[in-house]
């Protein structure tokens, strides 16, 4: 009979005696292939079961021998796929590990221990800590100090900051005194110059800024510029001021002559200018340029004004060029050109002394000396253009009209230029307005008033021959064909 696959064999062959499973793999009674064991352990001797990976070493693949862990790794019996860095205060050396004797350190994955280093805390069962900020310590020792107030710590010594520098509590370095400070002390941080004092750098005490400098930064002197000048101990240097001179800018400044001014910011004084007007001597900032319309010549206090009647181009000579306003211009004073006369208005004097409106009916164009009258016959509504309306037939207008006026009804107007020419309309004709003739009524109708068109047709037995207010009645003895025509006596053996 066949045989069970014993454990920790296999039987893939059934004609074959069961063979040893191989290193890294086990089996159970029954199976014929073997099974693989886990990363991180190997199997047993027998191969009947898998394993936990032993001490010191890592069982990354089931089917190759454990392997020793590298000094700076170690590892525990279990499941270990790779060995362990080492931590910080221990070493490890063919997956041992140890703590690291007192007075002595490591750091992350060391297989020896060593004295803690330079600028570095080394507590006891506790990771390696790079000192703090203002912190040091040489090498060997476990704790780290303050660097105190004047000194610098460099390589784990404390040395006394030099003159002209100077460090606080926690400052592992000297700083030196920057310009504009003043550094007394070393163990105290520097002090800022008051205003007019200056310090260039590494300095333990301020300057007193000269005459004619200015110390604005309170680093280094600046000479003051031109037309600026300062006393002893000024912080900035001061402009001229306005009426003064400053021929050196380490004196103080000097009043202006009379007849002469100053701006501001000027190492002399100037003559006031033709075209200008300098009132004050004493105050110069009252300076300004003559308005367009006036003039001035050199050293004037005050501008003059442009006539009325004259325009004034120049502002700097004695007269202003004065000219004449041509006609049609004019001037009320001060200007620096004439003013052209208005479309609408009338300018007969150059002085501008009668300047007025046209009245209606009358225009101008501009620069005109004079406004025009509208002629007879047109219409001029607007006074600033000759652009008139020529009245239509039935329409009249006279001299001075802003409209044509309607011919009125029973009324006749043959011309548009005057009255004269108006008549009424006779009886029987009749105008409903805006006619140049009376229209005759018709034959066949009368027409009873002249200021309408209304007609009134002729009945059977009367007449009209046209022109006429009433029809007339047939007369006895006669006969009336039709109502416009004359009647026509009844012939012989007939009557009416």
């Amino acid at each position: 009979s066949c045989k069970i696959c014993p454990a920790g064999k296999f039987c893939f062959f059934p004609e074959r005696e069961p063979e040893m499973c191989p290193f890294g793999y086990f089996s159970d009674p029954g199976f014929k292939n073997c099974t693989r064991c886990e990363a991180g352990t190997q199997s047993s001797a027998d191969r009947l079961t898998c394993e936990l990976c032993p001490e010191k070493y890592s069982c990354l693949d089931p089917v190759s021998p454990p392997q020793v862990c590298a000094n700076g790794t170690y590892s525990f019996e279990g499941v270990t796929k790779s060995c362990t860095l080492c931590p910080e205060n221990y070493f490890c050396n063919l997956g041992n590990i140890e703590k690291c004797p007192s007075g002595l350190t490591s750091s992350l994955g060391s297989s020896e221990c060593d004295a803690c280093p330079l600028d570095t805390q080394c507590l006891p069962g506790q990771p390696q800590q790079p000192c703090g900020v203002g912190e040091y310590s040489a090498v060997g020792d476990l704790f780290c100090r303050v660097c105190d107030a004047g000194y610098e710590c460099l390589n784990g010594i404390a040395l006394e900051c030099p003159t002209g520098s100077y460090s606080l509590r926690g400052e592992t370095s000297c700083t030196f005194c920057p310009a504009s400070f003043e550094c007394p002390y070393i163990y105290l941080g520097p002090t800022q110059c008051n205003h007019g004092y200056y310090a260039e750098g590494n300095a333990t005490s301020c300057t007193l800024c000269e005459a004619g400098f200015q110390c604005s930064t309170r680093t280094i002197p600046v000479v003051c510029g031109s037309g600026y000048y300062s006393p002893e101990g000024s912080s900035s240097c001061l402009p001229c001021p306005a009426g003064y001179e400053c021929p050196l800018p380490s004196e103080d400044p000097v009043l202006c002559s009379a007849g002469t001014y100053s701006t501001g910011m000027q190492t002399a004084c100037t003559a006031c200018p033709a075209g200008s007007m300098c009132p004050s001597t004493t105050d110069p900032t009252t300076l300004s340029l003559c308005a367009e319309g006036t003039f001035s010549s050199q050293s004037s206090h005050s501008c003059t004004e442009c006539p009325a009647g004259y325009f004034c181009p120049q502002t700097n000579s004695s007269d202003g060029g004065q000219t004449n306003c041509p006609p049609g211009f004019f001037s009320f004073g001060g200007d620096s050109v004439c003013e052209a006369c208005p479309a609408g208005w009338a300018c007969p004097n150059a002085d501008g002394s009668r300047n007025h409106p046209c009245l209606l009916g009358e225009y101008s164009l501009p620069q005109s000396i004079a406004c025009s009258v509208c002629n007879a016959g047109e219409a001029c509504p607007f006074p600033t253009s000759n652009s008139s309306i020529t009245c239509p037939p039935g329409t009249y207008s006279l001299s001075g009209y802003t409209s044509c006026i309607s011919c009125p009804r029973g009324q006749a107007c043959p011309d548009t230029n005057t009255l004269d020419s108006i008549v009424d309309c006779e009886a029987g004709m009749y105008s409903t307005g805006e006619q140049t003739n009376c229209t005759v009524c018709p034959a066949g109708f009368a027409c009873p008033s002249v200021y309408d068109d209304s007609k009134i047709a002729c009945g059977v037995g009367y007449y009209s021959l046209g022109a006429a207010t009433t029809c007339t009645v047939c007369p006895a003895g006669s006969f009336c064909n039709d109502t416009l025509t004359m009647p026509e006596p009844c012939a012989s053996g007939y009557w009416s």
